[in-house]
């Protein structure tokens, strides 16, 4: 059993990354926690039939401690993102996308100027939120324009 659930922990935290399924890495993590439980238990009545009585209650509580650490880093993730908090270590690309589509739309001095970027997750997918100040002279069609061409930038990435 204990070979099997590290086993799965290795295949499913694979197919999670892969699909950037926050989900599917807490399963693989739950398969962890199994598996290392299943080894802390196997010791510790082992211990305790060995003739050290410690063992057994010693074991559930590294289980226990096991079990909330785990806990308590799936519900830190989980609640980052309710929070809508930002994560720029992996939204950097995207903010480099809307920022190079823009640099591209600068042929003429009046220009859409960015004003805020600001992008986080939103489940297996990100959100950028962008802010331009655009000269009055320009029209609503070439604001849309340009926000299309933003839009369509990133969609292709």
């Amino acid at each position: 059993a204990i070979m099997s659930k590290e086993v799965l922990y290795h295949y499913t935290l694979q197919i999670g990354k892969e699909a950037t399924n926050d989900l599917i890495v807490a399963s693989a993590h739950h398969h962890r926690a199994d598996s290392l439980s299943s080894v802390v238990a196997l010791f510790g009545a082992g211990g305790a039939l060995a003739g050290f009585p410690l063992c057994d209650p010693l074991g559930g509580l590294l289980v226990s401690g096991l079990i909330a650490k785990v806990g308590a880093q799936i519900f830190a993730r989980a609640t980052q993102e309710l929070l809508d908090a930002e994560w720029p270590e992996e939204a950097r690309e995207y903010c480099a996308i809307v920022e190079q589509v823009l640099a591209e739309s600068r042929t003429t001095v009046a220009s859409p100027v960015l004003h805020r970027l600001r992008a986080r997750k939103m489940g297996p997918f990100f959100t950028v939120d962008v802010d331009m100040l655009v000269p009055l002279k320009y029209s609503s069609s070439s604001s849309c324009q340009v926000a299309e061409h933003i839009r369509q930038a990133l969609m292709n990435h």
